[in-house]
């Protein structure tokens, strides 16, 4: 059986940045909907002033959580793709091992932090003082949500996102919605649904982690010993930082200037009206997901631009013995 021509290399990556960007958007779809149905079940239920309490919550979470990560969601894809690309088995797993360990450990101080500086938030910061309760309970939910997030994007550098929807964008908000309504049902107010959010991450934490076992099995392997390339990951990922709080920075300011200026119940419309104009994002997000780990993947395998119209043969450099445009 003869080998694929180049046309027919070059359509199999475009179907499956297609397949990926088809699946995350589903995906993505999904997830705004699930998450806008449980911000207007929560003001339906409990009203805007707990639903307040409850964004506010989650936005001193989220920002905790990019913080923690240390742009190394980033640098996981990347890397991951790249070592993968060379059959390098060892530093795939050093790769892997470090930005889950690096990124937990950071995680779990700035829980602490966060739970010790709630009261300080709360009644100096807000003026609320049932927000102390509010941020010390979410702060359990900081570890979990990072060890998602980063073995979630650790799936991404082998060039799959389906691991990535089933987990963050269906099953963890599915499953957050549905222990709303349990503890709703037996009567817990707000604080019912702040325990929701931190189960349903411990959910997606567990979960995540066995899927990236399964795609990568010799994750925990000992007779695998990894190599670590701290200077490439910490290199690409710290720049990032700030790019991954910019990305996310649309809605948090607004968010915290009504929770410190204007009364709670504020806080619970602005982000119900928020999040219907936020679904317009989809599509971006949803190309990103997929394309960026193809790219880093494609080029470490040393394919231009070009590819597949291009005549000559490179000489030097990371095209080297492949294409080049004349």
């Amino acid at each position: 059986m003869s080998a694929p021509s180049k046309d027919e290399r070059y359509d199999a990556h475009v179907g499956r940045i297609a397949r990926g960007v088809g699946v995350s958007s589903l995906g993505q779809g999904v997830s705004r909907l699930l998450g806008y149905a449980t911000q207007v079940a929560m003001a339906r239920l409990y009203g805007p002033g707990q639903l307040g309490f409850y964004v506010l919550g989650i936005t001193l979470v989220q920002i905790i959580s990019i913080l923690s990560q240390f742009g190394m969601d980033n640098g996981v894809v990347r890397y991951v793709a790249h070592y993968d690309a060379e059959g390098d088995t060892r530093r795939v797993r050093g790769t892997i091992l470090q930005a889950l360990s690096v990124t937990f450990a950071l995680s779990v101080a700035l829980s602490v932090l966060m739970f010790l500086g709630a009261g300080f938030l709360a009644n100096g910061v807000f003026g609320e003082p049932f927000l102390e309760t509010v941020f010390a309970a979410f702060s359990v939910s900081v570890p979990f949500f990072t060890l998602m997030s980063m073995a979630l994007w650790a799936t991404q550098g082998f060039q799959t996102v389906k691991y990535a929807t089933y987990v963050q964008y269906v099953l963890r908000p599915l499953s957050n919605l549905a222990l709303i309504a349990v503890f709703y049902l037996f009567g817990v107010q707000v604080l019912g649904a702040v325990a929701s959010y931190v189960l349903s991450m411990a959910f997606g934490a567990v979960l995540s982690l066995y899927y990236l076992r399964r795609i990568f099995p010799r994750l925990l392997d000992r007779g695998l010993k990894p190599k670590f390339e701290s200077r490439a990951l910490f290199g690409a990922s710290a720049p990032m930082v700030m790019v991954n709080l910019t990305q996310q920075f649309n809605s948090w300011p607004a968010l915290l200037v009504l929770g410190v200026f204007e009364p709670v119940r504020m806080v619970g419309i602005y982000d119900v009206a928020f999040r219907t104009a936020a679904l317009s994002t989809l599509v971006l997000f949803a190309f990103g997901g997929i394309f960026s780990p193809m790219i880093s993947n494609l080029y470490h395998r040393g394919f231009c631009g070009t590819w597949p119209t291009c005549t000559r043969t490179c000489r030097t450099g990371p095209l080297r013995g492949l294409w080049r445009s004349s």
